[in-house]
């Protein structure tokens, strides 16, 4: 009973702020904190299947992006973002996982391929050394490749099929070793 009683003293509760989907996960803050970036399965039929939402302190509302985002997304400023969603088949039928960046001021509202069949997801943006890491999958293992990221600005030109950011392998994972996810 001292127990409970004490856990019951310092207990805090939350507004909930989003409570549509059976998973909103993955939240990440703006860099000004007025908004915040996440995962969520509202309106979809499975756990799997999530879509990039954005929600605004400034109106509590939540305005849904791209749908079918792999994994948790990364703000590059107070308006770009970019994750890892599953691209459309290539020449020879196989889809993977690459880097997307979306901005929320492109008035054609459509996600920005940067990598081209890399399997890459979980990207992580060091800010002060101006680098972007993200986690890549072969044969069933895990590694960690890192590039340089020119944040002014990066550049885009979806006609023509090649990385838009030149990534180097950093880890020699072997054997099915894991990595899920960076920070």
């Amino acid at each position: 009973n001292e127990q409970i009683d004490l856990i019951s003293a310092n207990e805090h509760n939350g507004k909930i702020l989003l409570d549509d989907g059976v998973r909103n996960n993955h939240p990440v803050w703006s860099p000004n904190g007025e908004k915040f970036a996440y995962l969520s399965t509202k309106g979809n039929d499975y756990f799997g299947q999530t879509d990039l939402y954005v929600y605004s302190f400034d109106d509590s509302e939540s305005l849904k992006l791209v749908p079918g985002v792999f994994s948790a997304p990364v703000w590059l400023d107070e308006n770009s973002l970019i994750f890892s969603m599953k691209s459309a088949p290539n020449k020879n039928g196989s889809k993977y996982y690459d880097l997307y960046l979306y901005s929320l001021d492109d008035e054609k509202k459509e996600p920005k391929r940067l990598t081209y069949n890399r399997r890459l997801t979980s990207p992580s943006i060091d800010y002060i050394s101006n680098k972007i890491a993200a986690v890549g999958i072969s044969d069933g293992t895990s590694n960690i490749y890192i590039a340089n990221l020119y944040l002014n600005p990066i550049r885009l030109d979806n006609d023509k099929k090649y990385d838009k950011i030149n990534f180097n392998q950093l880890t020699e994972y072997e054997n099915g070793d894991k990595v899920f996810s960076l920070s």
